[in-house]
């Protein structure tokens, strides 16, 4: 559990840097990408733990 919560807390992280670095007016594309991204991680975890959701 806490592997995963460190994993989570890196992509985090790593997210906040990649939003600092974007110019704005690519941020909606961006963020779109990682909204997917975030989305396919987690259903991923809920597969193994499903008390997470």
């Amino acid at each position: 559990m806490s592997a995963i919560a460190n994993r989570v807390i890196q992509l985090s992280s790593f997210l906040r840097c990649l939003r600092l670095a974007t110019p704005t007016h690519l941020h909606y594309s961006t963020l779109q990408l990682i909204r997917d991204a975030i989305a396919d991680f987690y259903s991923s975890f809920h597969v193994f733990e499903p008390h997470l959701s």
